[in-house]
């Protein structure tokens, strides 16, 4: 009923947008974050990425052949320069947090219970800092994940195909065997790690939860919170090498058919066509569940099934002169001394909207009964 359709039509609809809600952020990243950083990655390093996968025979000077590829792209001048920008970002984040002003609420200074100012200062370098932060993570993971992806590329190959002669002969640029399909080998494309990886998460998260009732679900928590990153790390590198060194080996992705740069350069121009069309809506789509069941609520309980704002509800009978609503927010840190959680709960009335701890603001015209209600999560 939150829909003109036909109530037979409600597990579908309730289906489709839970499926949406789970669905977007990956779409976003894929196509906003990770087809753009793949294509970055192989403008700025793909030719490196490339030369070290395919290493002369004749010039390994290590025992092990899978590395000497390895060494020879760290010492490419992109690898260094990356290597360099991270140092300098690790560097400032230190400054930073040494010279910035202490946060007055953690100081001991104040009594509990009182309410702190954040002054200027310490706002303007707390945000520096949070970005320097960010910013020096994302240079590991990035330089991590390609990197990685070279090593795992060169093992994968190198033990495979039976040395570095043969892989230098069969998919690199000057080998006797050029341009050799690795579909067309006996023995098939280099095998895959993933199907190990996620092998090798599956036991551990069955053994977490059959050892829950001895040892608490501590383990479980924490092994839920690093799946979720290490599968997408895992993706991402395999995509990387997919794009990387599959107009040389012709690897797969998902499917059999290799890489083919007609359809590589498809996919990434609709990736692009769709970021900029779909990016400015994406707090619309990110929310079509909260809009769903406003939609529900609104429908089902309010008067002729219309929303409206709440401040339109004030004095509106004399059985209800002020309505009131609460919700929580869970991610704002009160300035009250003492107060060490991020929960704080929320009022909402045709006046106000706010607490103590976050203060009051007046309530907006534009906010509905159906919006407050949704962030009360009643139902």
């Amino acid at each position: 009923g939150c829909i003109g359709l036909p109530r037979a039509f409600d597990t579908v609809i309730l289906i489709g947008t839970l499926a949406i809600t789970m669905l977007v952020n990956p779409f976003f990243f894929l196509i906003c974050l990770l087809m753009p950083g793949v294509a970055i990655t192989d403008h700025f390093f793909g030719e490196d990425m490339r030369n070290a996968f395919c290493v002369h025979p004749a010039n390994v000077t290590l025992h092990s052949e899978a590395l000497e590829g390895v060494v020879l792209f760290t010492q490419s001048g992109t690898f260094a320069c990356v290597c360099w920008v991270l140092l300098g970002s690790f560097i400032a984040t230190l400054v930073a947090h040494v010279i910035g002003p202490k946060d007055p609420l953690f100081s001991g200074n104040a009594p509990k219970g009182e309410a702190v100012q954040h002054g200027t200062c310490f706002l303007a370098m707390h945000g520096l800092k949070g970005f320097l932060i960010r910013f020096t993570v994302f240079w590991v993971i990035y330089i991590g994940t390609i990197l990685a992806s070279t090593t795992i590329q060169n093992l994968l190959f190198v033990f495979h195909f039976g040395g570095l002669a043969n892989v230098y002969s069969k998919f690199c640029p000057g080998g006797a065997e050029y341009p050799f399909d690795c579909h067309d080998s006996e023995t098939g494309c280099a095998p895959v790690f993933e199907p190990y990886v996620i092998s090798f998460i599956a036991i551990l998260f069955v053994t977490s939860v059959l050892i829950m009732p001895y040892l608490g679900n501590r383990w479980v928590i924490d092994i839920v919170g690093v799946i979720g990153p290490l599968l997408l790390l895992t993706f991402i590198s395999k995509l990387v090498r997919f794009r990387i060194f599959g107009p040389y080996t012709k690897q797969n992705l998902f499917s059999d058919h290799g890489f083919d740069e007609v359809y590589w350069v498809w996919y990434t121009k609709l990736s692009l066509i769709l970021a900029m069309i779909l990016l400015p809506m994406y707090g619309d789509i990110r929310a079509v569940l909260h809009t769903y069941y406003m939609r529900c609520l609104s429908r089902n309980f309010f008067a002729n099934g219309e929303d409206a704002p709440i401040r339109d509800l004030q004095d509106k009978t004399d059985y209800c002169p002020l309505l009131l609503v609460t919700a929580t927010s869970s991610d704002y840190q009160s300035p009250i001394v003492g107060d060490d959680d991020t929960i704080s709960e929320l009022s909402f009335s045709p006046l106000h909207c706010g607490s103590t701890e976050t203060g009051f603001i007046t309530q907006p015209n534009y906010r509905t009964l159906g919006k407050c209600t949704a962030l009360t999560a009643a139902g």
